[in-house]
């Protein structure tokens, strides 16, 4: 038996059975991932603004 194939059949019997992979406490998983989340920095999802000169520079360059 390759290394691979047990851990796969492994997996798959933790899977199926309850008692091989006990669940945790759902509630206690969701407040500390809450807690982690609140804990990222803020991230920016959208590019700053530029100005409008600058965006017009840009445009004619292109079709330069």
């Amino acid at each position: 038996m390759s290394g691979r194939w047990l851990a796969y059949h492994r997996i798959g019997d933790a899977l199926r059975s309850a008692d091989l992979c006990p669940a945790r406490d759902e509630h206690a998983f969701l407040d500390a991932f809450r807690a982690r989340l609140a804990a990222e920095p803020a991230v920016v999802l959208a590019p700053a603004a530029i100005s409008v000169p600058v965006a017009t520079e840009l445009r004619v360059r292109r079709w330069r």
